[in-house]
């Protein structure tokens, strides 16, 4: 009776985490949305991929994963991509010419709680869900693959 009553608790323990993981997310979600709405007047679309790149980061490896959209963006169009750095001066001249970039000057990105490191992709799923990762920047995977929406 007692190894029941211990996995009943159990279970429920793990749906109030589920629970309070799946609010988290719904806020996180709510807070970028609205962030993006109010900082850059525009409106997050189902397909929209965001690259966030805080303040403080790993400036070689940030560099050598923009290094590598831009031979990326060469022959690959990222018309629903956008970067958002609080970074001032972190992306290239030649990069800002090919692809949207966002300036944080307020420095939103670093105190979120969106577990932002070097680099963190928001993908925006066609069923309008958020899908947070970070980039592995010291990684040899070109960031291409970072760019794809993944299976759920």
């Amino acid at each position: 009776m007692k190894w029941f009553q211990k996995s009943i608790v159990a279970l429920f323990l793990l749906m109030a985490c589920h629970s309070a993981r799946e609010r988290n997310m719904v806020e996180q979600r709510q807070m970028f949305a609205s962030f993006v709405k109010e900082q850059y007047q525009y409106e997050v679309q189902p397909g929209d991929v965001f690259i966030l790149i805080p303040r403080l980061i790993c400036k070689g490896c940030v560099q050598m994963k923009l290094i590598q959209l831009e031979e990326m963006l060469a022959s690959d169009t990222l018309e629903h991509t956008r970067i958002i750095t609080s970074n001032p001066g972190i992306v290239s001249d030649s990069l800002e010419q090919r692809i949207v970039v966002w300036k944080d000057k307020e420095g939103w990105l670093d105190r979120v709680n969106l577990h932002i490191a070097n680099m963190t992709m928001v993908h925006i799923g066609p069923d309008g869900n958020f899908l947070i990762r970070s980039i592995p920047t010291t990684d040899n995977q070109h960031v291409k693959v970072w760019l794809e929406m993944p299976d759920k």
